[in-house]
């Protein structure tokens, strides 16, 4: 059984946990979270975790009081990077949720700070065009040893979007505007050797 911490308790990660991580791991528990919301966090999370689940001040209290064998970083964007860095000082398995920060004087620390962890294989976390918007994308190749912003795959056009080609008179113009790319692009992280 994995013992997991998490940091932001939101929407992305309830179902990063409660779909992905429970496929791997069955007997994953939840056993202390960081959230201010904590009425919110009680319902989205799973029957099992519920009673197990443990509120904390912060970190440091989770991981001192809590035990977790991995730790999960959900929170607003911005507040990623100083989660990671202080979670590298547990050298605890960390999960952090994209992006990985917000600029590169973020990246950089981040990436510093989980030095150590560098030199395992990379884990695809996420098929999505958000990598458009981020403003530090031309400069990525900075951040040696990365590989960012990396197409990794086509996704074919499913067969309700092929019907409502046909139908593309009755949309209005705003509705058709996200029916545009069938491609997505995977944000991927790895060492430079590879």
């Amino acid at each position: 059984m994995i013992r997991l911490g998490v940091v932001g308790y939101g929407c992305r990660i309830h179902r990063l946990i409660s779909g992905v991580f429970r496929q791997l791991e069955p007997d994953l528990k939840v056993v202390g979270i960081v959230d201010p919301d904590e009425v919110g966090v009680r319902r989205r999370l799973a029957a099992s975790d519920g009673q197990d689940a443990i509120f904390y001040k912060d970190l440091d209290a989770l991981v001192r009081q809590g035990k977790p064998d991995a730790l999960a970083v959900g929170t607003r964007c911005n507040l990623h990077t100083p989660y990671a860095i202080k979670a590298a000082s547990y050298d605890l398995p960390l999960y952090l949720e994209k992006p990985v920060a917000i600029n590169m004087r973020q990246a950089v620390a981040t990436k510093t700070a989980q030095a150590h962890w560098w030199n395992s294989p990379p884990v695809p976390t996420a098929a999505t065009r958000n990598w458009r918007k981020i403003s530090w994308g031309s400069s990525a190749a900075q951040l040696n040893p990365a590989l960012l912003l990396r197409r990794a795959f086509k996704v074919p056009t499913p067969a309700w979007r092929q019907r409502s080609r046909r139908r593309k008179a009755a949309l209005s113009k705003c509705d058709r505007s996200i029916f545009k790319r069938s491609d997505s692009t995977c944000l991927q992280l790895a060492p430079s050797s590879w």
